[in-house]
């Protein structure tokens, strides 16, 4: 049986709504969709979603080894994707969140051109 966002602590709620605002607030151009059960943030294709889990919440980046990343935050071994990781609000960076977000939508206008 899988988990629906019911069965995980209101305190991942706080930080998936956190996010999405610091998401949204970097381009009027991004649109909010669910893809694979998860809110997904879109602009010129993928640009990353947001999946709870028990004991903490990802804010994955679909081109996240394609894409700058400065600070060298983004973690993870697959072939594209990489992801920050999120136990409390107090985790969050949102000046580090919004350079990765624009770094996607630079990434996503540079290939679909």
């Amino acid at each position: 049986m899988s988990k629906g966002k019911s069965d995980y602590p209101d305190k991942h709620s706080e930080i998936e709504n956190k996010l999405r605002r610091i998401i949204l607030s970097v381009s009027d151009d991004i649109v909010e969709t669910v893809k694979w059960g998860w809110p997904t943030f879109v602009c010129n294709g993928n640009l990353c979603n947001i999946v709870q889990y028990k004991n903490h919440v990802n804010l994955h980046f679909f081109n996240g080894t394609r894409i700058d990343d400065p600070e060298k935050k983004l973690v993870g071994t697959g072939k594209s994707m990489r992801h920050l990781l999120f136990k409390t609000l107090d985790d969050i960076n949102e000046s580090c969140i919004k350079k990765l977000v624009k770094s996607a939508i630079e990434y996503n206008n540079r290939t679909q051109e």
